[in-house]
């Protein structure tokens, strides 16, 4: 069964339960080296407005916060302070339920889409959580996934969808119909090995973070290769597990280095220029960060998986947050 849950009732209709508790979990921790959050949500835990594992992160034009609350089985919604409002999913099967939910994106429709991986396809929802489409089974053929874990959309309505497992990017429209696939399994530029995040930027262009090849690579919305960067290390520009990337209206892209517990900022053309984070659990230290994404006022959210919690930086400069 689909729970959804609403912060502001609660009442019990068909299939769907509403249950409503008004939750605030979004507070300050001390800074780690003078590079803190500037805002915590989240907290270990099943009631709402907890995270378990939290994965990807989306953000919509009004400022509102989706969470990948992949232990749980659910999307969480936040609004911009940090507040819970809404949150839905249960582990299962059915049209809204998820096994190991894990990318996340909002759709210039407003629609929410969501990367149900261990279930191998996409679900469509809107933005208070309603289900309206999914489309996808086990499998490598066209429209088929293994493990998909993330999902971005461009300003023309393209869904792009990392088969993580399948070592390949495949595009959709909104309504699911396949567009075309990019990737196989390997090391040479154009192919992937376990690629884990996707984004677009305001030019149509799409980055992967390959995370097996410890690199992100560039392409055109049609899969044309522009572009690759990074090696294995935990130096400037080097990655361990690079996950989720963001790309700013500025050019600049935001890559989730989950293995080294920190994010990198590079320009468009992959020149490194800023990198924050350390392991820990202070504001602005990291344990396994994965997700990554940027709002209309600068903000940064980055989705801090194993202390179970979202951290929001102000908008950085060239020398980070």
């Amino acid at each position: 069964m689909m729970r959804l849950y609403n912060v502001s009732s609660k009442r019990l209709l068909g299939s769907f339960f509403f249950a409503v508790v008004t939750v605030s979990l979004a507070v300050a921790l001390p800074a780690a080296d003078g590079v803190g959050a500037s805002q915590i949500i989240g907290g270990k835990g099943t009631g709402p407005g907890q995270l378990n594992q939290p994965q990807h992160v989306a953000v919509d034009t009004e400022g509102n916060v989706y969470v990948v609350d992949s232990g749980n089985c659910r999307i969480v919604k936040f609004d911009p302070r940090g507040d819970a409002l809404l949150c839905w999913g249960a582990k299962g099967f059915s049209p809204g339920d998820f096994n190991r939910p894990a990318g996340i994106a909002v759709g210039p429709e407003g629609n929410i889409y969501v990367a149900d991986s261990f279930n191998h396809r996409v679900q469509k929802f809107s933005s208070e959580g309603v289900f309206l489409h999914s489309w996808g089974r086990f499998g490598n053929g066209k429209g088929q996934f293994y493990f998909p874990s993330d999902i971005a959309a461009d300003a023309n309505g393209g869904i792009y969808v990392v088969d993580e497992y399948n070592h390949r990017v495949q595009k959709f429209d909104c309504q699911g119909n396949y567009i075309l696939s990019w990737g196989k399994r390997g090391n040479i530029p154009g192919q992937f090995y376990y690629p884990c995040g996707v984004a677009t930027d305001e030019e149509g262009a799409i980055y992967v973070a390959d995370g097996g090849n410890n690199r992100v690579q560039k392409f055109s919305s049609s899969g044309e290769l522009s572009i690759v960067w990074g090696s294995s290390g935990n130096l400037e520009g080097q990655f361990d597990r690079p996950w989720g990337i963001a790309a700013a209206e500025d050019g600049m892209v935001y890559v989730v280095d989950s293995g080294n517990h920190r994010v990198q900022m590079f320009d468009s053309a992959g020149d490194f220029l800023a990198a924050w984070g350390a392991y820990g659990n202070a504001g602005g230290e990291f344990s396994r960060p994965v997700g990554i994404a940027l709002d209309e006022n600068g903000y940064v959210y980055v989705s801090d998986s194993m202390n179970h919690r979202i951290q929001r930086f102000e908008e950085p400069g060239e020398d980070g947050p």
